[in-house]
Order: C-alpha cells, then sequence, then structure tokens
C-alpha cells in the first residue's frame, strides 16, 4: 500500500512522499504547478519512489527539469523495464539529453547489460 490516500490533500501527499526532505517538497509544489501534478505524485507513490529518491530523480537523472521528470515518470507507465528504471533512479545514474525511450546501453559509467533511464525531451519522442 502507498503512503498516499485517494481523499488526500495536496499538502498531505507531498508531506507523505517526501518524509520531510525539503527537497522533494520543492521539487512536488513545482509538480503541482502542472495540469498532471497530482497524477505525477500518485505514480510516485505506486512506484514507491520516495524521500530522497525524488530529489534524486529530479536532479540526477533529470538534469533538475520538471518536465523531463514528468515525463521520466509517465515513461514508468509505458515501460517494460519499470523496475530497472527505478533501480536507476535509486542509484543515481543520469539521462542522455534526446533520447526517445528507456534502452539498455553499454558505455561510460555503466556494465554491459544495465539500464540507462532515457528522458525525452519533447511530447513527439514517445
Amino acid at each position: 500500500m502507498g503512503r498516499i490516500k485517494w481523499d488526500a490533500k495536496l499538502d498531505d501527499m507531498i508531506v507523505a512522499l517526501s518524509g520531510g526532505a525539503v527537497g522533494a517538497m520543492g521539487v512536488m509544489q513545482q509538480i503541482l504547478c502542472r495540469a498532471d501534478g497530482p497524477g505525477v505524485l500518485f505514480a510516485l507513490d505506486h512506484y514507491c519512489i520516495y524521500d530522497s529518491d525524488i530529489w534524486i530523480l529530479y536532479k540526477y537523472v533529470c538534469g533538475c527539469s520538471i518536465p523531463d521528470m514528468c515525463d521520466a515518470v509517465h515513461a514508468l507507465h509505458a515501460s517494460s523495464r519499470t523496475k530497472d528504471m527505478i533501480a536507476d533512479i535509486r542509484a543515481g545514474r543520469g539521462a542522455a539529453p534526446g533520447a526517445a525511450v528507456p534502452e539498455r546501453t553499454a558505455g561510460p559509467g555503466l556494465q554491459a547489460g544495465e539500464t540507462r533511464i532515457r528522458v525525452p525531451t519533447r511530447k513527439g519522442d514517445f
């Protein structure tokens, strides 16, 4: 079961997901300024991305970009590699700008067969 309930107020959602991590709270406040913001927060809860993992996703994986972060969270729903992508978030592996979909890669900082989350940079990339 996730940390937030369907009838939770937005501020309660932020506190529940952030676990008191100030950086995560700020990121979620920015997410809620978007039309899809509550859905993104429910997706973070669904995939158990909490506390400092939210900040890691925002800063290190998505390059401090709220649109890229929201696209990455939406990509979790569409991916058959969701577990690998969440492991990347927790490991702090970054994204290559302009890549269309999550895919397996080898390269600097990755072992053969590891997955790097690749965040779309524009809506047409899906």
